[in-house]
Parts: structure tokens; C-alpha cells; sequence
């Protein structure tokens, strides 16, 4: 019988962490890539049919408007599209993603915290004085937030991703039997929105790496106060402990501010290039 993973699953062999970002995610996802392959073809089917909807509806009107005289002849050439809609959007669809829904809910809380244990069985594998030059609050951050970070990029790429990639190569291919004016339109569209991803994501991905740095300097600073409160309350104030605090606190809300500006500039972007798009469609 067919068994999920539990917290309890350990790699049999031991490595070193990598040093890279995609090679650290893959050297934990692939602990579990049949579960997520599993995923990313259940979610594949489902993006795919939902796509295809505006074209089954398309195929619908058009049958409709050529015998709009001859009611019956209509619904003799509909019956099979009709059919095939409903048989896929209200049939194969529903199953798919919920079976997806299902595994992803078996698997991704499991995946997460087995990373998170493996993480702080390396950090034991440091030495004494690592842990002397570090936060405790810092490395618990980092044994907690990153399975969750590693987690939430598989739930966006197998979401919003995949079913944005799969509009859009659906889109794409029917704009093409339509019109090559559209579909030219629709590359450069294309073009300039991964121009502007790209230049306002390096610029993001800066201040992002900056303030999760000046994060884990404030849950260090809250956990040093906490655990050594006998001290603090001994022969500290709270207005030294706050001012302590305090200026990590107003580091982080700065840089993550800036962070929240960029991604504001690029939504400001993007509409207007998705305007003017339309105002060409409409042309």
C-alpha cells in the first residue's frame, strides 16, 4: 500500500550543504520529487484545461452564429465540443486538482519540517565557536524560516507560475491562428513584462537579502534580552533595552519600506504596459 513520508525520514547519505541557492533547494526537494513531479503533472492538466476555456467557448459562439437559422444542425455540431467541454473543465479538471490538493496537503507540511530537522542537525555539527560568534535567535530563525521559504517557492511555481506559463503558451498558440499582428503584439507585450520583472527584481532582491539580514539581527537582539532577563532586570533599564532593540527595529522597516516601494514602482509599471496593450487589442 501506497505510503506518505513522515517527520521521521532521514537521507541515508550524509553531504555537505551546497553553496548555491537552486542546488540548496534541490538538494532538499529532491528528498521528495516524486510527490512534487506528482504535483507539477496534476497541476499542469488543471492550468491546461482552464485555459483552454475561453477557446472551447470561442468554438461554441462561432458553431452557434454559422447555423443560427437551423437550430437542429446547430446542436448535431455542438454535441461533440459540448461534450469534450464539460468532460474535461467539470470532470478531468476537479479530479486533478483536488488529488493535487490532497497530496500537497500530505506532503508539504511533512517536507518542512523534515528539512528543518536536518538543518538543526548541521548546525550541531558546527563548532563551539561558531556558536559563540552567532545569535541563538539567529540560527533558530534560520532552522525555522527557511524550510518555509524553500516551501512557499514550490507552492508559488507550482501555482501561480505554472498556470501564468500555461495561459500564457495557450494564449499565445491560439493568438497565432488568429492574427500575426496580435501575436507579434503579444511578443513584444511579452518581452518588455520580462524586462521590467527582471530589472526591478534584481534591485528588490538586494533589499530583500538586506532585510532578512537586518531581521535576524532583531529576533537575535529579542531573544539576547529574553535570555538573559535575570540580568536585565537586575541591573539594566527598559529604556537602554528598548534603544537596543530599537535600532535594529528601525533598520529593518527602512530597508523593507524600500523593498515595498520597488515592488509598488513595478506594479505601476506593468499596468501601464498591459494599457496600452489592451488600447493596441482594441486598435
Amino acid at each position: 500500500m501506497f505510503k506518505f513520508q513522515n517527520v521521521d525520514y532521514l537521507p541515508e547519505e550524509k553531504q555537505a550543504l551546497p553553496k548555491t541557492l537552486f542546488a540548496f533547494m534541490w538538494f532538499f526537494v529532491r528528498q521528495m520529487r516524486w510527490y512534487f513531479l506528482a504535483l507539477l503533472i496534476l497541476f499542469t492538466i488543471s492550468s491546461s484545461t482552464w485555459a483552454m476555456v475561453p477557446y472551447y467557448i470561442g468554438q461554441i459562439v462561432e458553431t452557434m452564429e454559422m447555423y443560427a437559422n437551423a437550430q437542429h444542425d446547430a446542436v448535431d455540431s455542438l454535441i461533440r465540443t459540448i461534450c469534450f467541454f464539460v468532460f474535461v473543465c467539470f470532470l478531468i479538471q476537479p479530479i486533478c486538482v483536488h488529488l493535487a490538493i490532497y497530496i500537497q496537503a500530505r506532503t508539504f507540511s511533512v517536507f518542512t519540517n523534515i528539512v528543518r530537522r536536518q538543518l538543526a542537525l548541521y548546525s550541531l555539527n558546527h563548532s563551539y565557536g561558531f556558536f559563540q560568534s552567532e545569535f541563538s535567535g539567529r540560527l533558530a530563525g534560520k532552522i525555522v524560516e527557511t524550510p518555509s521559504a524553500i516551501r512557499d517557492v514550490i507552492d508559488t511555481g507550482l501555482h501561480a507560475f505554472l498556470w501564468s506559463f500555461m495561459t500564457l503558451t495557450i494564449s499565445m498558440s491560439l493568438l497565432l491562428t488568429v492574427s500575426m499582428e496580435l501575436f507579434f503584439g503579444a511578443i513584444v507585450w511579452l518581452f518588455l513584462y520580462v524586462y521590467l520583472i527582471t530589472f526591478f527584481t534584481k534591485r528588490i532582491k538586494n533589499l530583500a537579502e538586506q532585510g532578512s539580514i537586518e531581521r535576524s539581527h532583531v529576533r537575535g537582539r529579542a531573544v539576547d534580552i529574553l535570555s538573559n532577563i535575570i540580568t536585565v532586570k537586575f541591573f539594566s533599564n527598559k529604556n537602554h533595552e528598548d534603544s537596543y532593540l530599537l535600532e535594529k527595529l528601525k533598520d529593518t522597516a527602512k530597508t523593507f519600506e524600500k523593498s515595498d516601494l520597488k515592488i509598488f514602482h513595478l506594479w505601476i509599471w506593468l499596468e501601464i504596459l498591459s494599457t496600452v496593450f489592451w488600447f493596441f487589442v482594441v486598435g
